[in-house]
């Protein structure tokens, strides 16, 4: 299902199963900002859907420590559309191939 600014806001985690110094996540408020983290970098930016599930997402300055990163704030702003399939936010890029998936959390 094609997401919807009401339908992807709240928090998306990792479901990778791998122990990070914090958890991977990405967190997208209502407001258009986001903010999260690969694991161990703090990340954010500024987002809007569009008709169709369209995505764009922008990124902001970030550290680049080195860690088991995630590439869940990647993503975001490499997608292109986004959908949602059951409990899990599913991103693709411009030529409809699946970049990663992220759970409600």
């Amino acid at each position: 299902t094609p997401i919807t600014a009401q339908t992807v806001a709240g928090r998306w985690v990792a479901a990778d199963g791998v122990r990070r110094t914090r958890e991977a996540h990405v967190e997208l408020s209502p407001g258009g900002e986001w903010s999260g983290s690969d694991g161990c970098n703090g990340e954010g930016g500024r987002w809007v859907v569009g008709a169709g599930g369209t995505l764009l997402a922008t990124s902001r300055p970030s550290t680049d420590m080195g860690c088991e990163n995630h590439p869940a704030g990647s993503w975001l702003y490499e997608a292109r559309r986004a959908a949602i399939d059951g409990e899990q936010l599913v991103f693709f890029d411009g030529a409809a191939k699946e970049l990663g998936r992220l759970q409600r959390g």
